[in-house]
């Protein structure tokens, strides 16, 4: 896909500053924000705003598919495990430590080289649980799993995923989970380039099966502060997701991402090559997007520190609106193409 060149003040450096005066510098430097449709009092170009947009919205769907793919990840590496030749050390102290029944020592599983089923390998320990649970090959409540991942992936064709995380399993059943995930450094191969987080979040998910090696996951990220670095088309950028309340319906084909939809919460704080803004978000509607995580439907709403801004994506194309004064009067309306707006994100 050619990539249409969106950048905002590329020669601007970053300083740290309040948000709201490093938005008004980066504007100022820029002239306005860089756009023939600036009006006279500063607002935000159609340029700009479109940047802000792609962000807000795409940068925080991409970390919730980032999330969703390291525990899909880490659930493939824990039932290779459990089959390898390398955990059959491991369950014969593992055994002999618990007799089947009492509590697995603190170490049976400890640093366990495990070869991903599509690629790569992690090193993997489990802790807590029983002297059995830990060997099943499967989550269950009262275990934490410390993984690393090397461009790890859980089937042929899936993500890579490269970096540490721990999750500690709160419970689990038939297609349930809840757990708290933490993560340092974690990168994700997207479609639309790598995305890396650190910090922890509360995940909990239920999956229906829907034949074929279809499966339907509906699932609720919850997150204080996650740090997130892209790498989209050669631009790496840094921004903080806050206040995370986010759910999620994603179709997989064994593990491979075929759809997904969401609906929620976040605030998006951004420090990179489309400048420094911070923007609280919330979707209008349920917002659907495709295998390659590209806007197929729905609606947001961002607050920005001076103005409010709206975006519905229909029919191909993505319409943004612009109040500049919070007034509640819209004083701009444009639209840009799906590949515009992919184009401007990170």
């Amino acid at each position: 896909m050619s990539r249409q060149n969106l950048d905002v003040c590329p020669n601007v450096r970053p300083v740290v500053l309040p948000l709201a005066a490093a938005l008004l510098l980066a504007l100022t430097a820029c002239g306005g924000g860089g756009g023939s449709d600036d009006s006279a009092d500063g607002s935000l170009s159609s340029e700009t705003a479109t940047h802000y947009a792609a962000d807000s919205t795409l940068v925080a769907s991409d970390t919730t598919v980032a999330v969703e793919t390291a525990v899909v990840t880490a659930e493939a590496v824990t039932a290779t495990q459990a089959g390898g030749s390398a955990a059959s050390t491991g369950r014969s102290s593992a055994q002999a430590a618990g007799q089947g029944e009492g509590q697995a020592s603190a170490q049976a599983v400890a640093s366990v080289p495990v070869a991903c089923p599509g690629g790569g390998s992690a090193t993997l320990t489990i802790t807590g649980g029983t002297a059995l649970s830990v060997l099943n090959g499967q989550f269950d409540a009262g275990e934490m799993y410390a993984i690393t991942f090397d461009q790890c992936a859980a089937a042929s064709g899936a993500a890579q995923v490269n970096g540490a995380m721990t999750l500690t399993v709160q419970s689990a059943g038939s297609g349930s989970l809840v757990a708290a995930v933490t993560a340092t450094a974690l990168q994700v191969g997207l479609p639309r380039g790598s995305l890396s987080y650190s910090g922890a979040a509360s995940w909990s998910a239920s999956r229906s099966d829907n034949g074929g090696g279809v499966t339907v996951a509906n699932s609720t990220l919850a997150a204080d502060q996650l740090s997130v670095t892209t790498a989209y088309a050669a631009r790496s950028s840094q921004f903080a997701l806050t206040a995370v309340d986010v759910q999620r319906s994603a179709t997989w084909s064994g593990e491979l991402l075929q759809s997904s939809s969401m609906s929620g919460s976040w605030t998006l704080s951004a420090s990179g090559v489309n400048g420094n803004f911070s923007a609280t978000v919330a979707t209008q509607r349920n917002c659907s997007f495709d295998a390659e995580g590209n806007p197929t439907g729905g609606g947001w709403s961002l607050d920005l520190p001076t103005a409010r801004l709206t975006m519905s994506v229909a029919g191909g194309s993505a319409t943004l609106q612009l109040d500049s004064g919070k007034d509640g009067s819209i004083d701009r309306s444009w639209t840009a193409t799906l590949p515009e707006l992919e184009a401007a994100a990170g």
